[in-house]
């Protein structure tokens, strides 16, 4: 275990990794400053949250009600897209997390998003090996072919919809930064955040990646599948 977490680390600093990104709704920051980011499953165990978080998705068609979906670098912003078109009025966050999650953490890797049938069609242990990492950088992506573009940095997954699934608990801790896409959000929200870092507006992250030319017709294929909808766990 020390060897595969060695092996992380190093990509990640060779790679300039410095945050893992989790998106979820502004309502939640309350409970995730208290519990962190729980695994559904969890969810119900919690008898100190003072209400029901809200979750993307009632169903997890990945399977995983085990476990916290994060992206590396950037969010996946096909699906963050929809998610917000489908609530235009509600408010969201984007956590920035320590990557040091990736080698202390029970992680599998995805080098697309986890309800793919390329991921689910991978058992878990598969997903475990330092491998499945390597090929979130691959050259060229294993599910489309499409190369890996230039105009992304190094640390940015080859497929913006890569994601890493934790197993358990991921603890407040490790979160580094709360970011939000406009002041007036932040002010609203910012005594939920009370114990985690000083909130901050992060408009980047509400856009598209640099890439995403490449990528539009990976989005119209996905949005036309029931399994596209990945839940990311709040």
């Amino acid at each position: 275990m020390k060897i595969k977490a060695g092996y992380i680390r190093l990509l990640c600093v060779k790679r300039g990794v410095k945050n893992l990104v989790h998106f979820t709704r502004a309502e939640n920051l309350y409970g995730i400053a208290r519990h962190g980011l729980v695994p559904r499953w969890m969810l119900s165990q919690i008898s100190s949250m003072r209400s029901a978080p809200i979750v993307n998705e009632k169903h997890r068609p990945d399977g995983h009600w085990d476990a916290v979906c994060l992206s590396i670098e950037f969010p996946d912003y096909i699906l963050f897209e929809r998610y917000r078109a489908r609530d235009p009025g509600a408010v969201w966050i984007v956590l920035e997390l320590s990557p040091s999650v990736l080698w202390e953490g029970d992680c599998a890797f995805c080098w697309i998003h986890a309800a793919a049938p390329q991921i689910r069609s991978v058992s878990v242990p598969k997903l475990r090996e330092i491998d499945s990492l390597a090929k979130m950088y691959a050259p060229r992506c294993a599910v489309t072919g499409k190369a890996r573009s230039r105009a992304i940095p190094s640390g940015y997954p080859t497929n913006p919809q890569a994601q890493v699934l934790v197993f358990g608990t991921v603890a407040p801790r490790y979160i580094t930064g709360v970011c939000f896409e406009t002041l007036a959000d932040m002010k609203a929200y910012s005594r939920s955040s009370l114990g985690l870092p000083e909130p901050r507006v992060e408009k980047s992250y509400f856009h598209p990646r640099l890439d995403h030319e490449l990528w539009k017709s990976a989005a119209s294929d996905d949005a036309a599948r029931p399994e596209f909808f990945a839940d990311q766990m709040s």
